[in-house]
């Protein structure tokens, strides 16, 4: 296998500048492979390809975290694009998985590197700034347009604009048809249940089981018909 080579020569030499560890891997087709075998019983070799081959946005980095995470760790996605504006404070890691010693770290390259970590090749892209009116074209199109858009953040203002610039953005006109696809989901949810009936934008958020009735209010708000300019919930 390794055809006259070195075992050193072999595969890729990784270097994690936070941590300053240098770790030698697979070539990246074979440490794939090798690392999502497991996955077979439940996601196909062709759904594997396919989910592979997605650009997934998350918005919100608290349980968001969790979400981008478990996207890395099952080899959904290609590219992520992961927002938030915010560090990571005390409070927070009640949910997310950090130490001590990363408080005050920015929550967008908390993830990332965590991600990196898992899987050192996949593509992400960082909205430290969060989605705000001044990018969320940027995040939701771009050179590489979501095919699924997760929810995670706290701003009802911001769930309403990721909404209406989605509606407005995915759409063919060739085809005369929006391309939006809504999906409704809990965090146990399988990595097929972000593979869309057609072509489509799949808009994943986590279940409203746990959230105060101020919030349920809200968010059915949201879910419904989209609330008119200038109004509130």
């Amino acid at each position: 296998h390794l055809d006259g080579r070195a075992l050193d020569e072999y595969g890729a030499w990784v270097f994690y500048p936070w941590s300053g560890e240098l770790v030698h891997l697979l070539p990246e087709e074979e440490y794939l492979e090798v690392r999502l075998n497991r996955n077979l019983n439940k996601i196909t070799a062709a759904e594997r390809a396919q989910l592979a081959d997605f650009t997934i946005g998350v918005v919100g980095l608290s349980v968001g975290n969790a979400i981008a995470l478990t996207l890395a760790q099952e080899g959904v996605g290609g590219h992520l694009k992961l927002a938030d504006f915010d560090l990571l404070e005390l409070g927070n890691m009640n949910r997310i998985r950090a130490g001590t010693h990363q408080l005050g770290l920015k929550k967008t390259v908390l993830v990332a590197r965590q991600i990196f970590e898992i899987n050192p090749w996949l593509k992400i892209t960082l909205f430290d700034d969060g989605v705000n009116a001044d990018n969320v074209d940027e995040f939701l199109g771009g050179e590489q347009p979501l095919d699924v858009l997760v929810d995670e953040c706290d701003s009802v203002e911001i769930k309403y604009l990721l909404r209406e610039r989605a509606r407005e953005l995915v759409v063919e006109p060739e085809r005369g048809a929006q391309r939006l696809a809504w999906a409704r989901s809990t965090h146990s949810a399988t990595a097929r249940s972000l593979l869309p009936p057609g072509d489509g934008l799949v808009l994943y958020q986590s279940s409203m089981a746990r959230a105060a009735p101020e919030q349920q209010a809200s968010r059915r708000c949201l879910r419904g018909r989209p609330l008119a300019p200038g109004t509130t919930p």
